[in-house]
Parts: structure tokens; sequence; C-alpha cells
């Protein structure tokens, strides 16, 4: 297993980036402004302040991390999903993490997202739970998976260019909208795929 790769030629090339790392398996990465990269392993949370060169572990449980989602309009505010532990809310920059009370402390939270918009609006989702919603920033959180085909998420994003859009993808079932925060859902097609994740691209004009 090769683990996080870097490039430094917009994706020519690419080079390994393990040091410091002591398992390899990873599925999420986030840059942030700052330029520090955020990793999320089988083993926890790992940094590299040095372009990942080299990385070291934050404070986090030794779980696996399934998805991070850093906010664009509160640059201390994360939400991170994990196998088995639940998800999780970092508000001050990734130092410190309390786990999230409104969500199944045992579930595999597959998607994260936060509100590019509104840093009080999160979003996490996963197998057999569904879409789950905060308004304060992760202090609370409300089910809106009725109108989705099935509980099984494994994508969410809101949507930078459509104020109060989220986006989901269901196991298998396609990926959906809604506008009225969570209330209802619309089916958007992709029928049948198992849609891993949701990037916007910045509109070309």
């Amino acid at each position: 297993m090769r683990g996080p790769l870097r490039s430094t030629d917009a994706g020519a090339t690419w080079q390994l980036a393990q040091a410091g790392l002591d398992r390899l398996y990873c599925q999420t990465v986030v840059v942030e402004a700052n330029g520090r990269v955020l990793l999320g392993t089988e083993k926890g949370l790992f940094a590299s302040t040095d372009e990942a060169r080299s990385w070291h572990r934050l404070k986090f449980p030794e779980a696996s991390v399934l998805r991070l989602a850093a906010s664009a309009a509160d640059a201390r505010l994360l939400v991170a999903g994990t196998e088995g532990h639940g998800a999780w809310v970092s508000r001050d920059d990734a130092r410190t993490w309390s786990q999230v009370a409104g969500v199944p402390a045992q579930a595999n939270v597959y998607a994260a997202a936060a509100d590019p918009r509104d840093a009080r609006r999160l979003a996490v989702g996963g197998w057999g739970m569904g879409v789950r919603l905060s308004d304060d920033a992760g202090a609370t959180w409300r089910e809106v998976t009725r109108g989705l085909p099935t509980a099984n998420v494994f994508a969410l994003a809101f949507d930078p260019d459509r104020p109060g859009r989220i986006w989901a993808g269901v196991f298998e079932r396609g990926i959906f909208y809604s506008d009225d925060a969570g209330a209802t859902w619309v089916a958007d097609g992709l029928e049948g795929a198992y849609v891993f994740d949701l990037v916007f691209a910045p509109a070309t004009r």
C-alpha cells in the first residue's frame, strides 16, 4: 500500500508522501487555506505543515477517519466521520475534538460537509443513519432522511452557488438535493451508482 502521494507540477508526476505515518491506509484529505494539509488515516488524524513532505499526529481518537470537512466560513471549524466511532467536531482548528451527541456513537459515518456560506451549518451521513444536519455549528443535530430512498448515505455537499442547497449521494440510488434543509429531497440522476464524493469546480466564464 502506497499511502498518500503529492505532486508539485499540477499532477504531471507524483511522489510518495509517507514520512511520519505508521499506517498508510487513508481515505480523506483536506488542504486548508493556510496551507496545512489534514489527512484521515485508519489510525486517526494527521497534519502536515510542509506541503505533505512529513506528517505528525493530531489529538484524535485512534479510529479510521472516513471523511473530513473544513468550514470555509470559519477556519477553526471541522467535522469528521469515522468507522465505528460516529462523528466528531472541532471548533479550535483541530486542536481538540468532541464526539457528536446527535449521531450514534458506533455509527459508520462516510459523509461530512460544511456550508461554505454559513459556519453554523454542518451535515453528516452514513450507513443506516441517513443524513443529520446541524444549524448551530454542531451543538445539536436533527435527522432529515425522510424522502431519500434509503438511509445509506456516502456523500454530502453544500452547494457553493445555490445558498441553502445540500446534495446527497445515496448508495446505489444516485444523487439527490434539498433546498429546504432536508424537509424534501429531489432525485437528480445517476440511479444505481455508488457516489463516493461530490466536489464542485469553480465556474468558468
